[in-house]
Formats: structure tokens, sequence, C-alpha cells
């Protein structure tokens, strides 16, 4: 394993705990987490089935005739919805872990500075490591590491950190102890 000096980058591997610092994420280690992004596509359908199923029981007037022909077409979209969410979460996650355990991560280490909350609908941080500036935020579907101050995340000014970067991605996050 190849380790970059502070303010370096370098492609390197990684391991649990190295050196120093603590893996506070790895995302290979937390798994697919958005897997509820095209579950709920798949939810939409099953409620779609059931309307359809059981919609034949109802008086006419209940919902109309407009809303007869909804489970035609929402079967359609939500299971174009389904694939391209599970096609697209999925190999966002496939890519940043394979990058990651192949040792492909364009690792950077260094200080943060310029942290910024921003205070936008997606409540959005970034930060600079080594002139590479990262953003995040709660509300962006990513394999990456996402976790706000507000809601318990690390990362502040003036912390040493080293990042497992995969696409702009926070792969790994280890934070010097």
């Amino acid at each position: 394993q190849v380790n970059a000096g502070v303010g370096q980058a370098s492609r390197v591997g990684g391991s649990r705990l190295s050196g120093q610092y603590a893996v506070v994420f790895d995302a290979c280690a937390v798994g697919y987490r958005n897997w509820w992004f095209p579950a709920a596509g798949a939810l939409m359908g099953l409620i779609f089935y059931l309307i359809d199923r059981f919609q034949r029981r109802w008086p006419v007037g209940l919902l109309g005739r407009p809303w007869r022909s909804a489970p035609k077409w929402g079967y359609r979209f939500l299971a174009c919805w389904t694939l391209i969410a599970a096609l697209g979460t999925g190999y966002d996650y496939i890519n940043v872990c394979g990058s990651l355990r192949g040792g492909e991560a364009f690792v950077v280490e260094g200080r943060v500075h310029s942290f910024r909350l921003e205070h936008d609908k997606a409540q959005s941080e970034s930060f600079i490591v080594s002139a590479r500036r990262y953003e995040y935020s709660p509300s962006r579907i990513q394999a990456g590491f996402n976790t706000t101050v507000a809601v318990g995340g690390p990362i502040r000014d003036g912390l040493q950190v080293r990042i497992h970067d995969v696409g702009g991605q926070i792969a790994r996050l280890e934070i010097q102890q």
C-alpha cells in the first residue's frame, strides 16, 4: 500500500484502520443503502395492481371512468421507474465498491478547509481538501458519503482526513485520531 503525504493524492487501496486514521464511512461496508428508491416504484406498482384488481367491485361513480385506465398506464410507468432506479443506484454502488476494493480510488489526504453549510432545500455541505472540492447532501441519491452535520456528520474545518474518491464521491472517509 502506498501512503499519500499530507496534502497529496495518490491511487491506493485501503484497510479498515490504517495508521492513525479511523474509518468513519465505507460505502462497501454500509451496503446498498438506496434500495428504498426503486422499492418506492415497486410499492406504487403494487398499489396500482390492487386498485386494478378491486375496482371491478366498486361502483362506477366512486372513482370515475378516467381512474379506471390509470392502472394500465401506471404499470408501464412504474415498471420503467423501478427498472431505471434499480439499475442506476445499483450501478453506482457496484462501481464505487468495485473501484474501492480494486484499489482504483483516488486518495486525497489533508486538512478540511472552506467548510460550508448550504442553506438550500437540499441542505448540502461542501469543503475542500488538497484543492479538491467535495459537495454532498442527504437528499442526493448516491453510494458515497452524504451525512451532513445536521444529522451527526463528522466533517468540520481543520479536520485531518483521508478520502478515497471514486468519481467525485467519497467512497471511504477516514479521520485522523
